[in-house]
């Protein structure tokens, strides 16, 4: 009884460790939001001067208190960004006493691993699909200046940063896709023979997946699908590999 209560005991700690550091960390990114938000709409402001040679750079509020919604929102996700990695770590330093030194070490690199492919995701949309998008959009209103009427675009401040939000969730949730098949495959959930047998299927869902995600021209399409396909054929052929070495290691201590 008194083994579980040192446990408990230790989970309150670390709790009001990640409550007190949840604070402080949305402490500072309050103080600093406008620079924050200065780094997320900079694509946008960077396509508006150099493509449209517009040098005002407004948004536009249509509620007293969206400024104020703004800010907080912004604080509140980096915050949430910032934290849970080390919230995993404190998470992961709490269970790991109860686990073998090869699951220790099997965990610690799957939690690597996935925060590497997070921070990939976040820097491909930031730098390559996000100026994409913004380009394709804001063209828009260059279409539709007619003889009948002109389309003028007023972005909203929290509409764009909301936008963004979305786009850099979804990346990071796709983005985890190798490290899915990776753990469906050593879980024997899928094989690789399954894998092999139905790959056009997963080239097709690929595409379908860029469609949805992406604007209607063709390189944005590409830039979504093709990492998704890179990352499938990647763990096949990994996979592929460690099966035939198995089998050949295999087959040498069999003539031994």
């Amino acid at each position: 009884m008194l083994y579980v209560e040192n446990h408990l005991n230790e989970l309150k700690l670390r709790s009001v460790y990640i409550l007190i550091l949840f604070k402080l960390t949305f402490l500072c990114c309050y103080l600093y939001v406008d620079t924050i938000i200065y780094i997320i709409v900079n694509p946008f402001l960077k396509y508006r001067f150099d493509k449209l040679h517009i040098t005002n750079y407004d948004f536009i509020s249509t509620n007293m208190l969206e400024v104020f919604y703004t800010y907080i929102f912004v604080s509140i996700l980096v915050t949430f960004i910032l934290i849970i990695p080390l919230i995993i770590y404190i998470v992961f330093e709490f269970l790991s006493v109860g686990l073998y030194i090869y699951e220790r070490i099997w965990l610690k690199n799957l939690l690597v691993v996935c925060l590497l492919l997070s921070i990939t995701a976040i820097i491909f949309v930031y730098i390559c699909l996000l100026p994409l998008f913004i380009n394709f959009f804001l063209n828009l209103e260059e279409y539709q200046n007619t003889f009948f009427y002109i389309v003028k675009v007023e972005q909203k401040i929290f509409d764009y940063i909301y936008f963004t939000t979305k786009l850099l969730g979804l990346a990071i949730f796709f983005g985890q896709l190798p490290l899915i098949i990776y753990i469906l495959l050593i879980s024997k959930i899928i094989t690789l023979d399954f894998m092999n047998l139905n790959r056009k299927l997963f080239i097709v869902i690929c595409f379908i997946v860029g469609c949805i995600l992406s604007t209607p021209e063709i390189y944005s399409l590409l830039l979504i699908a093709i990492p998704l396909l890179l990352s499938f054929e990647t763990m096949c052929i990994v996979f592929e590999v460690k099966r035939s070495y198995n089998v050949y290691f295999k087959n040498l201590l069999n003539n031994c």
